[in-house]
């Protein structure tokens, strides 16, 4: 599997500020404006960091491999490269998806993706 281009810890850094409150998103609901703002906002973050990059998302989460990228509890031993490719593709999912993002913020999943991007950016 070729290796994504690194992130610099200033791009981590920002990604994880601009990442939307779950919690709060999930008072406000789906319908409300601050919930599309949040997400579009997160999505340009990503993308102007160049957290967003390119890979054949598709192959490599086809077929058994799919249930990798819905197994929440793979994040906990995720490295940050990995991570960062789920979160790829749910985010590139999301296009042929739409909703599927808000459905990896209503059962929790970028919560807890965000949370080991958290973890690993600290850890020496």
């Amino acid at each position: 599997m070729e290796k994504l281009p690194p992130l610099s810890d200033q791009a981590l850094g920002y990604v994880l500020q601009f990442a939307p409150s779950a919690a709060l998103l999930k008072q406000l609901g789906e319908d409300s404006p601050q919930w599309e703002e949040a997400m579009m906002v997160f999505q340009r973050v990503l993308y102007a960091t160049r957290f967003m990059a390119p890979f054949d998302w598709m192959k490599a989460f086809s077929g058994s491999k799919r249930a990798e990228m819905e197994d929440a509890s793979l994040l906990d031993t995720a490295d940050i490269e990995q991570v960062r490719r789920l979160l790829i593709a749910h985010v590139r999912a999301d296009r042929f998806c739409p909703g599927h993002l808000s459905s990896i913020i209503r059962d929790g999943y970028l919560d807890r993706a965000l949370d080991r991007l958290r973890v690993l950016s600290v850890a020496p």
